[in-house]
């Protein structure tokens, strides 16, 4: 049976500027990456009318085998669609702006950053949702979780809208029930994400760790020397180092640097966010790595 993957974001009239990069996006990210995973693609202007939700994008946005959800715009339709993905506890893959805040409601869900004023970013983003894609695959549990999932609500997905109105009043529904989650409970949620970052943390010595931080696989960490965090660690012979991703994007580790090219010491191969690599080093020296996908980012260890 082929997989379907339906694609949910701002579109715009033809020959707007927000239907060009909807194109782009569509042609250069996400059509390939999933017709290579072996996913059918739908678009919302390929089945309705833009900017109207209707009784089939419903139907797209639930039964979809996986959801790709671009909310860089912040558009209203694509919070509304994602909320009902979210509460059919299926399986979504986010996009956002570089730097772009998180809604509350989505604060906690891993996604991919993008920037279409830097065509590098652009492949980046291209290679790091063929991951997210196959994360999505080996566990859709993890893709599909919210702060949603971990109320009673949810959305009854073997009833579908008979038409436009009996739609409207599932997604008046959802407004309810979002509203009727009390702030204190809200206040307490950490996200599985969080948790397992706080638990490397406090199992990990700090003087044995290094943290790829939050946005370095965006240029500009580099001026600063804080891609990796530290971008310089000294340890003694015989120790361990952990790297830490605290980034949303996938990453690397590996040694050698970007003008030379990789050694042959470690290579962590890509690792997701909130997952960690590491490696023992039984020899002094320096030992010089930098991050593949992320040419930018560069740092060393110096062995004692």
């Amino acid at each position: 049976m082929t997989k379907t993957c339906f694609i949910i974001s701002s579109i715009g009239k033809e020959d707007s500027e927000t239907r060009a990069v909807a194109d782009e996006k569509f042609e250069l990210i996400f059509e390939p990456a999933l017709k290579e995973a072996g996913y059918k693609v739908t678009r919302a202007d390929k089945i309705g009318t833009p900017g109207s939700i209707s009784r089939e994008i419903v139907s797209n946005v639930i039964n979809s085998d996986l959801v790709i959800a671009d909310v860089t715009d912040e558009n209203p339709n694509v919070f509304y669609e994602l909320a009902i993905r979210n509460a059919a506890k299926k399986p979504v893959i986010i996009f956002r702006g570089v730097n772009q805040p998180m809604p509350f409601d989505i604060y906690d869900k891993r996604a991919i950053d993008i920037d279409r004023n830097q065509p590098r970013i652009w492949e980046n983003a291209k290679k790091a949702l063929k991951i997210h894609i196959q994360g999505a695959e080996k566990k859709p549990e993890l893709a599909s979780e919210s702060i949603l999932t971990n109320f009673t609500f949810q959305l009854d997905t073997e009833k579908q809208p008979s038409n436009t109105d009996e739609m409207y009043y599932i997604l008046r529904d959802l407004q309810q029930q979002i509203s009727k989650i009390p702030k204190s409970s809200t206040d307490r949620y950490i996200s599985p994400q969080e948790r397992k970052i706080k638990a490397v943390t406090e199992s990990v010595p700090e003087h044995l760790m290094v943290r790829i931080t939050p946005g370095s696989s965006v240029p500009g960490c580099e001026n600063t020397h804080d891609c990796f965090d530290p971008n310089i660690l000294e340890i003694k012979q015989g120790e361990t180092v952990l790297w830490l991703n605290e980034d949303t994007a996938a990453h690397t580790v590996t040694s050698g640097t970007a003008a030379d090219g990789p050694s042959d010491d470690f290579d962590s191969s890509l690792f997701m966010s909130g997952n960690t690599f590491s490696h023992e080093f039984d020899f002094p020296g320096e030992f010089h790595y930098f991050d593949m996908v992320h040419p930018w980012m560069e740092g060393t260890i110096i062995v004692k």
